[in-house]
């Protein structure tokens, strides 16, 4: 019973580091994230934990509509 509150405790200690980290480094990829340009000399995915902090969401779905509105020059 003791090993699994320990893994429990060191489980949720992790978490928050990670969520602390994030916090922290949210700035500088998100100034990294709109200057990527989408598509086949681009980028393709972008991957992030908790993307519900600051506006990730609607900066990855405006790169999509950047694409878009490139296909749509190009027809």
């Amino acid at each position: 019973m003791a090993g699994e509150w320990r893994t429990a405790a060191i489980g949720s200690g992790s978490c928050k580091w990670l969520y602390l980290w994030t916090v922290r480094a949210l700035p500088a990829m998100m100034h990294w994230v709109r200057t990527q340009k989408p598509g086949e000399s681009g980028i393709n995915i972008i991957t992030a934990d908790f993307v519900e902090l600051g506006d990730f969401i609607s900066t990855v779905i405006k790169l999509n509509y950047i694409l878009d509105e490139g296909e749509a020059d190009t027809t």
